[in-house]
């Protein structure tokens, strides 16, 4: 069997899909990059949805043929952190995280009381009081995980706030900062790297701080997607290559990986 030509890591909202409408191009350019030889997998700093959820939502918007086994979320960086331990969790955010946590051994708790950490991540149903509850886990000592800090994501409506709002809070609250997980933090370039291919690995996303930076804090290569959130090239991290949306990746990538070894 032939090696892989090397691995290429999608981001999802401003690069696949924006809200539930794929990207123009999106199927055609994630079938071509295969067709290249290249393994493709997508990392997403959501952590509400499960992998099955969004490997669903990838197909629906795209028509591309996504497996669950090609999808990685902060939800599971954040579960690694936890893993050793795996102390009582108290969660605010969606089933992503419930199901990473419980997938590595982690007990998922309603009391407060009971709650060694608090894992926070995006919640589309916040409440009051589900807030109030995990300040009170880490003013009684549990320990702080954020499944990610992104201030925002778009979406085809605008840009909406995201899990780093929340997570604002949190901290803003207690005076504790949060362990981060995902993006652009090591916990998620370590479950990363235990799937990438041989070759080299290319990372496509729309932000510099999360997207661009993971990318340069693991020594990938980078591609700014301009079809999301950054509208320009930042000054640092500098990507390798600048798009204005996937669809005109293909032709790049043989570019890209040679530069890349």
């Amino acid at each position: 069997m032939k090696a892989p030509a090397g691995t290429v890591i999608f981001d999802l909202d401003g690069v696949i899909y924006l809200g539930d409408a794929g990207v123009e191009g999106a199927r055609e350019a994630l079938t071509a990059i295969e067709q290249r030889g290249y393994r493709v997998l997508f990392c997403t700093n959501n952590s509400s949805r499960t992998p099955s959820a969004t490997a669903q939502k990838i197909r629906r918007a795209t028509s591309y043929p996504a497996r669950v086994d090609q999808v990685f979320t902060s939800a599971m960086a954040a579960a690694r952190l936890l893993a050793a331990d795996r102390p009582p969790s108290l969660v605010l955010g969606g089933p992503g995280i419930v199901e990473a946590l419980e997938g590595v051994g982690v007990r998922v708790v309603t009391d407060w009381r009971e709650a060694r950490a608090a894992v926070v991540g995006f919640a589309a149903h916040l409440s009051y009081d589900l807030l109030r509850d995990v300040c009170q886990a880490v003013w009684g000592g549990a320990e702080l995980i954020a499944t990610n800090t992104d201030p925002s994501f778009p979406t085809d409506k605008g840009t909406w706030p995201a899990a780093g709002a929340i997570v604002a809070a949190v901290q803003y609250a207690t005076g504790q900062e949060a362990l981060a997980a995902g993006k652009p933090h090591q916990p998620m370039i370590a479950l990363l790297r235990e799937h990438v291919s041989g070759g080299p690995v290319i990372m496509v996303g729309d932000r510099a701080e999360t997207d661009l930076q993971m990318a340069a804090n693991a020594g990938w290569h980078s591609v700014l997607a301009l079809s999301g959130v950054s509208k320009r090239p930042p000054a640092s991290p500098s990507p390798d290559a600048v798009v204005e949306s996937i669809a005109e990746l293909p032709t790049l990538l043989d570019h890209l990986a040679t530069q890349a070894t």
